[in-house]
């Protein structure tokens, strides 16, 4: 069931308005000034530099540059490039400049974040198929958009984002994730059902690729998520069906999404797979495991940017190694009510809480 144009236009409107006064006050300096804390920003603003040097001035494989170690030159595949970043940016570097470029690629996360966790959660919460068949699915449209709103608002400004909008754009640009999330969902759905899923998993495997392109953390959590969602579907079906071919079936999507992205990427993982077996340089130190390791209390400690918790002593807890953006984890605790509140009253919200 569908919202409409109208309302789908809203959302992605209060997104941005949402967007610019938590980033506020960006758009005052929108030509001038990146956000950030001097440090990984001013990388993400060269990745963008390089990307338009590269393919417009050079016309050459971004993935190489001999602007870095000159002479001999450098590969990129195991450096956070961002490239689909770079390519977004390209009409605004080209029209008003790399400032601009960088500030836009924020707006354009941050408001997408918000509307793919819209558009899933408006699935996960769509009326059951005995409430349509009763004529009781239009009671729920202003719950269901209101809840869905507030689903984007929490997903697109959680602690996590908004901590690494200080400078990690290849991690703050996440809003291919709850894209993925959706269309892995809806074809695990549809071929449970026996309904056409491929078209569903394509767009899984286009949206997989495109957050490849972002940053490879998301394609290890997103193919994570597409493992657990599609051993959930399978339990269910063995639960319901005891059909074996059912069963199998069942991972006919998942290995879809997964061969499309692949085939998608392929022109970085070819090299990028050629690389590792030949040298070991993208391999982190031990002392990294530990630095960066979260420990219980780090998910339960409020944002360590947030202005009403700074005085609460809570901040002597958990990591105390990492840089502020990588310790932050915590999604909130009103979220977790919100998810505990919904895991009671749905039972088809239980996958989330797991």
């Amino acid at each position: 069931m569908s919202f409409g144009r109208r309302r789908h236009l809203l959302a992605l409107g209060l997104y941005l308005l949402l967007t610019l006064l938590m980033t506020w006050p960006l758009v005052l300096h929108f030509a001038t000034a990146i956000p950030g804390d001097s440090f990984d920003g001013w990388q993400n603003y060269w990745n963008l530099w390089w990307m338009r040097v590269a393919l417009v001035d050079q016309v050459q494989w971004p993935l190489v540059t001999d602007l870095l170690y000159a002479p001999t030159g450098v590969s990129l595949y195991f450096h956070t490039l961002n490239p689909f970043n770079g390519l977004a940016s390209l009409p605004v570097q080209l029209t008003g400049g790399l400032i601009p470029a960088y500030n836009f690629i924020v707006l354009l996360s941050f408001t997408l974040s918000g509307y793919g966790a819209f558009l899933l959660a408006a699935w996960a919460i769509r009326p059951r198929r005995q409430d349509l068949r009763r004529g009781r699915g239009h009671v729920f449209v202003r719950q269901r958009f209101a809840a869905a709103l507030l689903g984007g608002a929490i997903f697109a400004f959680a602690p996590f984002h908004m901590a690494h909008l200080l400078g990690h754009m290849q991690v703050f640009a996440y809003q291919w994730v709850p894209f993925t999330v959706l269309f892995t969902l809806r074809a695990l759905e549809a071929q449970r059902h026996g309904l056409p899923w491929l078209r569903s998993a394509l767009f899984g495997g286009l949206f997989l690729a495109l957050a490849g392109l972002c940053d490879w953390y998301f394609v290890l959590y997103l193919t994570l998520f597409a493992g657990g969602a599609t051993l959930w579907f399978v339990l269910r079906a063995l639960v319901q069906m005891w059909r074996w071919q059912r069963v199998f079936a069942a991972f006919l999507p998942a290995t879809v999404i997964g061969a499309c992205a692949t085939l998608l990427l392929l022109p970085l993982l070819a090299p990028m797979l050629s690389e590792a077996l030949r040298y070991d340089f993208m391999q982190r130190p031990a002392a990294d495991l530990y630095r960066y390791s979260a420990t219980v209390a780090d998910y339960l400690i409020p944002s360590r940017l947030h202005p009403l918790v700074q005085d609460l002593g809570l901040m002597q807890f958990g990591n105390q190694v990492a840089p502020v953006s990588e310790r932050t984890l915590a999604v909130g605790y009103g979220t977790l009510l919100l998810v505990l509140v919904a895991a009671v009253r749905r039972r088809r919200a239980w996958l989330w809480l797991l």
